[in-house]
């Protein structure tokens, strides 16, 4: 009984729970519906919190090797960052607009220059790194991206 115990203990501490898991990861083409209106790609990636948190905070995104500005939306209205409660869902969102298939210099600022080969961290098509307090930083990643049907924008 005592060996079972020391197993178990043994396995907790070689896989923590992460703090936060993946709900969902889209990515979604679009297209604007008028001539001229350009078209681009959205991302959104679903997270749980596992745990109640003072300070999580999003720090980067890279997808495809890319890295990418973003938002951290909430789904409940209680949550205010950077506090999180247990359960609490938080949406990554990023994307960029090509015009012409050139991206448009006034939206070229969602894509950063850092590339994630240059690094060692977890690898996937998406990578999302987060601090929790003053801890060591963190990193999710994401084997693939679900593709959705592409968007035809009015």
């Amino acid at each position: 009984m005592n060996s079972i115990y020391w197993v178990l203990l043994g396995v907790l501490l070689i896989s923590p729970p992460k703090e936060v898991e993946l709900i969902k990861a889209t990515s979604q083409k679009w297209m604007g519906g008028r001539a001229n209106s350009g078209n681009g790609m959205s991302y959104r990636i679903a997270l749980k919190v596992n745990k109640s948190y003072r300070r999580l905070k999003f720090q980067k995104l890279w997808i495809n090797n890319q890295e990418y500005n973003f938002s951290v939306l909430k789904k409940q209205d209680t949550a205010s960052y950077p506090h999180y409660k247990k359960s609490d869902t938080v949406f990554v969102v990023a994307g960029y607009y090509d015009k012409f298939y050139n991206i448009d210099p006034s939206f070229s600022d969602s894509l950063n220059k850092t590339n994630l080969k240059t690094t060692a961290i977890p690898t996937g098509e998406a990578v999302i790194e987060y601090r929790i307090g003053r801890r060591k930083t963190r990193y999710l990643a994401i084997e693939k991206l679900e593709v959705l049907k592409t968007k035809v924008l009015p």
